[in-house]
Order: structure tokens, then C-alpha cells, then sequence
């Protein structure tokens, strides 16, 4: 199982930033975050964002792996999703 851990001002920054993206994408991402961090369930996420559940899991794994904080999943999003260097 997937667990991310979610703050309240990381809530507040999804809501706020989640449509500030010239990506649908990139959009569509921080809108299945922002719902994880609602705490609605995987099934009502995949409904809501028109997703798979494959698709749901690998949006969650790589923001699990990628990131400690919803402010880092932004500057990901900003900076093409995932993309860092070691």
C-alpha cells in the first residue's frame, strides 16, 4: 500500500496551486493528490479524475518516491515532474 503522508498547509497549497498548470497532466496529478490528501478513497479518486487504477498507482509511487512534501511535489510539477538529478 501507497501511504503519503499530508499536512494541512500541503492541503491548502494543492487547492490553491492544483489548475496553475499549463499541463492537463500536470493538473490532473495534483487534482488525484489533493483528493489522497482529502482522504477519498482510490476508487472515488479514479472516478473523479477519469483515471485507471495503474494510472492512480503509478501517480502516487512516483510522488512517494520523488518528493517528502506536497511543496516538493510543486516544484517538481514546475520543473517537469520528477525530473532531478543526483
Amino acid at each position: 500500500m501507497i501511504r503519503i503522508a499530508f499536512t494541512r498547509e500541503g492541503i491548502d497549497a494543492l487547492e490553491r496551486e492544483r489548475y496553475n498548470h499549463r499541463n492537463p497532466k500536470a493538473q490532473r496529478r495534483r487534482e488525484v493528490l489533493y483528493l489522497k490528501g482529502l482522504g477519498q478513497p482510490n476508487n472515488q479518486i479514479k472516478e473523479s479524475c477519469g483515471i485507471s487504477g495503474p494510472t492512480l498507482a503509478g501517480y502516487l509511487t512516483r510522488i512517494q518516491l520523488r518528493s517528502a512534501t506536497v511543496n516538493e511535489v510543486l516544484v517538481l510539477e514546475k520543473n517537469s515532474w520528477g525530473v532531478r538529478k543526483p
